[in-house]
C-alpha cells in the first residue's frame, strides 16, 4: 500500500484542532478580557495534500505569524477554502442546515425567519 492509499484510509477534511489565548489586563467596552494574543491550529487531512496542521499566532499590534511546516501559501489558502467550504454559515437557507446551525450556536430565530417558517409549514 502506498502513501496516497494509506492517507485516503485517514478522516478526511479540515478542522479547528484548538484555539488558545492569552487575556492582558485591558477589557472591552462590554467587558471582556482583551485577548494580547491568539493562537489557532488547524489540521487536515486529504489524499492530494497529505495531513499535518497549521498554526496561526497573532500577538496583538503585530504581524500574523504561521507555522505552516514548510507548506506554501497555495496550500494553506487552499486548506483554508476547504474549513470555509466544509462550515455552516448563519445564511444557510438549506432547512437541516439552518437548524443545525442555530443548535451549535444557540441561536434562535424571529418569526419573521423565511427558513424557519418554510421548514415548519405542512
Amino acid at each position: 500500500m502506498d502513501l496516497h492509499e494509506i492517507i485516503s484510509t485517514f478522516p478526511q477534511g479540515v478542522k479547528i484542532a484548538y484555539v488558545r489565548q492569552e487575556n492582558s489586563n485591558e477589557v472591552d467596552e462590554q467587558g471582556c478580557p482583551i485577548p494580547e494574543k491568539v493562537v489557532v491550529n488547524i489540521s487536515f487531512c486529504g489524499p492530494d495534500w497529505g495531513f499535518g496542521d497549521f498554526t496561526f499566532i497573532q500577538k496583538r499590534g503585530e504581524p500574523l505569524c504561521i507555522v505552516n511546516e514548510g507548506s506554501s501559501q497555495w496550500n494553506i489558502l487552499e486548506v483554508l477554502k476547504l474549513l470555509v467550504s466544509e462550515a455552516l454559515l448563519d445564511s444557510e437557507t438549506d432547512p437541516e442546515k439552518h437548524r443545525k446551525w442555530k443548535e451549535i450556536v444557540q441561536a434562535r430565530c424571529g418569526d419573521s425567519c423565511p427558513i424557519c417558517r418554510c421548514s415548519s409549514s405542512p
